[in-house]
């Protein structure tokens, strides 16, 4: 299931996006990204409960906190942070997840 929600259902606007915000992001402090409003630069912390339309992965702690980020309009790429890394596990272009 893990497909559906790939970089490669994204449009190429949406792929432009994405890589456009990945620059922006990249400028940003961690800090910055999360006093951001969520629908901006920011993102909102997800339950992994929450997540309905794909499993989580098994080398995912259940404990994690997952983070969506907006990179195409209110399309979330949804995944999580490790240290100053983060893991991109999904791309909620029909916000199905």
């Amino acid at each position: 299931m893990r497909e559906k929600y790939s970089l490669e259902k994204c449009t190429s606007e949406q792929k432009k996006a994405f890589g456009c915000r990945v620059v922006e992001l990249f400028q940003l402090k961690w800090s910055q990204i999360i006093m951001a409003p969520r629908h901006g630069f920011g993102c909102e912390k997800i339950s992994p409960q929450s997540i309905k339309g794909d499993s989580i992965p098994p080398c995912i702690d259940p404990d994690i906190t997952l983070l969506a980020i907006r990179f195409s309009g209110k399309a979330p790429m949804i995944g999580y942070r490790e240290k100053d890394i983060f893991h991109i596990l999904w791309f909620d272009l029909n916000f199905t997840l």
